[in-house]
């Protein structure tokens, strides 16, 4: 009601609304009862508000009202106006208001408060300026408006307080203790009238009342808050500088005081900020006054961190567009005093973020692995807090900790922190918001950049095609800004170089398309700046392998050229990872100069920019082993130098495999650098020295355990820490066998990866510390290790084979026989050959025609191999027929691929080899093999443990190990036996560890892909499986023998054929001087008869407890028998070999 009448207006008069409200007044006067207050103040209203309905329309009221006027002798015209409707009396609507403002709660709501303004608007409305209240009754309205606006926000009445404030002021003498109240009221609703309406006009008288106010003696913090708002809204509305001064300086003055609203003042301050830098227009003024507040570095406070963020981000503009070191350098110092000012979750983020985009990219520019190392934790804390009070901005910084992570990995080389850049990139690009297309097209560039990086060093073509489309993506979005276009064609093309590198295309059109985009981003790049780097860095990169490929030289000679100009720039502004690759790509291009010029000066020049890499403790070892390869690969083998490139090849392939922290990063570093073999065998022959050959040879094998491997070496002098070597040792082997034998990708083992990461990490620690306590392992002496026979290394090059002779020969150490038909071509094309037959001529599931005819083929790889190789061997040995008396020894230790050969079983089509001459053992390098001659014999004498497992679920029942069991317990009849439901990984590990023989009749399952994972075959080998990698993890003292009767336990790795990882191996690894297994699966006959002969020589037909050490006699003994009996079937006798002492 008070509404309806508050807010009528002329023209015209709303009789309805009169005639309701008069109505309501009257009959609440009747109620109230004759003769009380409110009875006569209802009951005045009332008459005041019909009269107009009375003078107007009078048959709209019933007669009594007419009576009722004349009763009391008031005529209604004198109470009617024709300009509002009536005229009544403004104490009523005054009193009227008092007493709901008495009646309501204390802190009255909304309805409650616009009822009170509009009985205090129909106050107002009802007096005229001369009425004797009028000047009481505006400044009430005035209040009553602005508490109205303050709980509405409503603009319409800020505009009605702003006019009734003014007016007050008017009416208000200049010594009233009122007008403070008023000249705050009308400033405030002036700054949301220019706030919400662009008001200019109530802008500057905002200003205007909020200085007089500040001028006041009472002025408090609150009128400062308000004058910088004011001044702040003036400017935004006339773009005056000065006044975005003064309103930036109001509020930092009160943030540094010791004020209540401080804090207040402090947003205020960020948000001022923050508006005018998103605006260039208002840079100089953002500059100039954060140089006059913090005109150098001191001690910051809290109520800095707006400043500071500014100044980060005025510099970042220029820096990020340049990529100048010293403009990041700068942002690294003003991000780390972020840091320590924040105070709350919201300034610990901001600045969180800050400085870890800072970091990174200086990081980037210096190759800091400090600062990328922080760049990553602020990251990491700012994502966390993030993920804590508002996941949905978590983008951000999973983004800056994927180009963290990312820029780690550029630095340190450490694999894992590329797995977890690109896990981050993958995670942010998921929760990115796509309304924003430069903020897509920046996350996409990023990942891709990531991904790419990960597929090259991975060489994972599918990835780099991920890669690839990711970066078309970005570049497909419009308008981008210069800095991300040159970093997108920079990824564009990197990402083309790399593809035509695993490719290996006929056609260079992947390489002209790099080369366009480099030079694309060089133009658009600023001049000598960061990006303009990184441009020169992909361009170099792309037209070095242009030019290669093409036989160039103009080409090539550019490269060169714009090498030169990286080099010749001050270093301070150089990229680093940019000036490292300007070093290498231009030894590259001067060495295929060199090649197609034949020119002497140009491969010098080469080699000593190659040698500049090689030898740089700051270059990633990855990047160090390339440029070593590289040297190689240009040297001439006849060069005295070469064979010392050749030693720091093999030292850096160390330092690579040793910095993996996963087991599959040390085995991808193995796999990538497969060649070096060969290099070393012909650069070492050509430099006539086989000692040192042969040396390098075996430091390039059995990279995966070597480390571990050490304890055997330490001598009584050594008992001080001796223990703790091993034990750690142990805790180490424990560790990479719970890292092979985890199942599942990337993504399934991220979690365990980062337990191992820190697990290894600080097991590392210590061991470094120990290791420096171990006596330097030198090579095994070639003299020694023939004590016992002959040991024979045979590689196969692409030049030709070669088998090292050991012979025992002081005057001639080591021995080089060629062996012209055992080239790497011909080898690799006869052992597939022979895998292929020897699968067909094992598997039942294939036709009898079928598998005689692979025998055919196995025999005739026999006949081969004894042709080419191992004739020549043994005859070099003096092995020339068949020996009577006591048989010679020989231990077979092929390289590479040549392991999948049954070099024990060669012999000629007529039947007459190997066997015929002497007993033959293996060993997987020569540091094996004298591991395995410093296990000692037990010292309480020798107990055998038996496990069977002749069925088991998902595999075929084996059902000759019942009689295999027995044959063996007939010979060895105090042997513990574990069998079926018994058979468990748990019980098998704990009797390994009390038992010097063990005798294994059951399954194996090797895993060719991931061979930690490969198993025996026990009763739980479903739900725990026991695993190579678990065997390999065991130190068992004084170990005697383990025969190994499950199928394919000595089955190679391809592409880790050096690497020993079979389960043969393993039970070495482990601690058994002796170990039998086989090559292939073998029939239940076969096995049993092999068990029965060969346990009736080591126990002299149960005669004695067993000689272990005729383990290698007595497996000869047997297969010689079987070869009589199976002849035409080689693949039933030539599976089993002797591994070991």
């Amino acid at each position: 009601m008070a509404a309806l009448l508050a807010r009528h207006r002329a023209p015209g008069i709303d009789l309805p609304v009169l005639k309701a409200c008069g109505l309501f007044f009257f009959h609440r006067a009747r109620g109230h009862g004759r003769g009380t207050r409110t009875s006569a103040r209802d009951a005045a209203a009332s008459g005041q508000l019909l009269a107009a309905v009375q003078v107007s329309s009078p048959a709209e009221l019933p007669p009594f009202f007419t009576d009722m006027y004349r009763r009391v002798g008031i005529d209604p015209h004198d109470l009617f106006s024709a300009e509002t409707g009536f005229t009544t009396d403004p104490l009523v609507w005054r009193d009227l208001g008092l007493e709901v403002m008495r009646s309501a709660p204390q802190s009255m709501e909304v309805p409650h408060r616009t009822l009170v303004a509009d009985l205090f608007r129909l106050s107002r409305l009802a007096a005229t300026p001369d009425h004797p209240h009028y000047r009481e009754l505006v400044p009430v309205l005035g209040i009553q408006l602005c508490l109205l606006r303050s709980a509405t926000q409503d603009v319409r009445v800020a505009a009605e307080a702003f006019e009734v404030c003014g007016t007050a002021l008017d009416l208000l003498p200049e010594d009233s203790p009122d007008r403070p109240l008023f000249l705050r009221n009308h400033g405030r609703e002036a700054i949301v009238l220019a706030e919400q309406r662009d008001d200019v006009d109530a802008a500057r008288t905002a200003v205007e009342r909020c200085r007089e106010v500040v001028g006041l003696p009472d002025a408090a913090d609150g009128d400062h808050v308000n004058l910088g708002g004011a001044l702040a809204e003036f400017a935004r509305l006339t773009d005056d500088e000065q006044s975005y001064q003064e309103a930036l300086r109001t509020f930092w003055q009160l943030a540094h005081s010791p004020s209540e609203l401080r804090m207040t003042a402090v947003e205020n301050l960020r948000s001022l900020l923050g508006r005018l830098l998103k605006d260039t227009r208002h840079t100089a003024t953002v500059s100039d006054f954060c140089r006059a507040v913090l005109p150098e570095p001191g001690e910051d406070t809290s109520a800095d961190g707006p400043v500071l963020y500014a100044m980060w981000h005025l510099t970042s503009v220029d820096g990020l567009n340049r990529r100048d070191p010293r403009d990041l350098a700068s942002m690294v110092d003003l991000g780390r005093r972020l840091v320590a000012v924040a105070v709350d979750d919201e300034s610990r983020r901001a600045a969180a973020l800050a400085a870890a985009s800072s970091l990174h990219q200086h990081a980037q520019l210096t190759h800091s692995a400090a600062e990328a190392r922080e760049a990553v934790a602020l990251a990491q804390t700012g994502l966390d807090i993030t993920e804590r009070v508002d996941p949905s901005q978590a983008f951000a910084f999973r983004h800056a900790l994927a180009a963290a992570n990312g820029v780690l990995y550029e630095v340190t080389g450490d694999p894992e922190t590329q797995r977890e850049a690109v896990h981050q990139g993958q995670l942010a690009l998921d929760g990115l918001d796509t309304a924003d297309e430069v903020q897509r097209a920046t996350a996409l560039a990023t990942h891709a950049g990531l991904l790419h990086r990960y597929a090259a060093r991975m060489a994972d073509r599918s990835r780099l095609r991920q890669a690839l489309a990711l970066q078309r993506e970005a570049s497909e979005v419009p308008d981008l800004h210069s800095t991300l276009r040159v970093t997108l064609l920079c990824g564009l093309a990197g990402m083309l170089t790399d593809l035509h590198v695993l490719e290996r295309p006929e056609s260079q059109e992947n390489l002209h398309q790099a080369v366009a985009a480099a030079e694309e981003a060089l133009s658009i790049a600023e001049p000598h700046g960061g990006a303009a780097q990184f441009a020169l860095h992909e361009l170099m990169h792309a037209k070095r392998l242009l030019g290669t490929a093409t036989n160039d030289a103009g080409v090539l000679r550019s490269v060169v050229a714009l090498a030169d100009e990286v080099l010749a720039d001050d270093e301070t502004n150089v990229v680093k990872g940019v000036a490292q690759t300007a070093e290498l790509e231009r030894a590259r291009a001067l060495g295929s100069l060199a090649r197609i010029e034949n020119g002497a000066e140009h491969r010098r020049a080469a080699f000593a920019g190659l040698a500049r890499v090689v030898d740089s403790a700051e270059i990633r070892p990855w990047v160090r082993m390339q440029a070593a390869v590289a040297q190689l690969q240009l040297s001439d083998r006849a060069d005295p130098e070469s064979l010392d490139r050749v030693a720091k090849a093999v030292d850096l392939l160390h330092l690579n495999v040793t910095s993996g922290v996963l087991w599959d990063d040390r085995a991808h570093v193995v796999r990538t650098f497969a060649a070096l073999p060969e290099e070393i065998v012909l650069t070492g022959l050509g430099a006539h020295e086989p000692v040192r050959t042969l040396a390098l040879l075996e430091r390039s094998r059995n990279l995966l355990f070597q480390d571990l491997g050490t304890g055997f070496l330490l001598g009584p002098e050594h008992a001080g820490f001796k223990a703790e070597i091993e034990a750690l040792a142990d805790r180490l082997r424990a560790l990479d066998a719970k890292d092979r034998a985890a199942p599942g990708g990337q993504d399934e083992r991220r979690e365990l990866n980062r337990e191992i990461v820190r697990e290894r990490a600080e097991l590392m620690e210590e061991w470094n510390l120990l290791k420096g306590l171990l006596p330097r392992e030198e090579p095994v002496d070639p003299a020694v290790l023939a004590s016992g026979g002959p040991v024979v290394e045979v590689v196969s090059t692409s030049e030709g084979g070669y088998a090292f002779l050991l012979t025992g020969d002081r005057a001639e150490p080591v021995r080089v026989l060629p062996l012209p038909g055992l080239d790497a071509a011909t080898a690799h094309d006869r052992v597939l050959t022979f895998l292929t037959a020897r699968e067909y001529a094992t598997e039942g599931r294939f036709p009898s025609r079928v598998r005689l005819r692979a025998q055919g083929e196995v025999r005739d790889t026999l006949a081969w191999l004894w042709d080419v190789a191992a004739r020549p061997v043994v005859e070099a040995l003096g092995l020339t027929s068949t020996p009577r008396g006591t048989w010679p020894r020989m231990w077979w230790c092929p390289v590479g691929f040549l392991g999948h050969l049954p070099w024990h079983a060669a012999q000629s089509a007529d039947g007459e080899g190997v066997l015929d001459r002497v007993i033959s053992s293996y060993t997987t390098s020569l540091r094996s093999l004298h591991f395995a001659r410093s296990i000692p014999d037990p010292a309480d004498g020798e107990r055998a443990l038996i496990v069977a497992q002749p069925e088991v679920p998902s595999a075929e029942p084996l059902r000759g190990v019942e009689r295999e069991v027995s044959a063996v317990r007939r010979y060895v009849p105090r042997s513990t036996l574990l069998e079926k439901a018994d058979a468990t990984k748990d019980n098998v590990l704990k009797a390994l560890q009390s038992h010097s023989i063990v005798h294994l009749a059951c399954h194996a399952e090797s895993d060719v892909h991931s061979p930690g994972r490969s198993r025996l075959l026990l009763v739980d080998h479903e739900e725990s499986p026991l695993t190579l990698a678990d065997l390999a993890g065991l130190r068992l003292a004084e170990r005697q023998l383990a025969v190994l009767s499950a199928c394919s336990t000595f089955q190679i790795t391809p592409a880790l054929a050096d690497e020993a990882l079979h389960v043969t191996a393993a039970f070495q690894q482990a601690g058994f001087r002796h170990v039998v297994g086989a090559m292939w699966p073998v029939g239940d006959d076969v096995a049993t008869a092999v068990s029965d002969m060969f346990y009736d020589r080591l126990t002299g037909s149960a005669a004695h407890e067993p000689q272990t050490d005729l383990a290698a006699p007595a497996l000869h003994d047997a297969v010689s028998s079987l070869r009589r009996q199976y002849r035409a079937a080689p693949t039933k006798w030539a599976s089993f070999v002797h591994l070991g002492a």
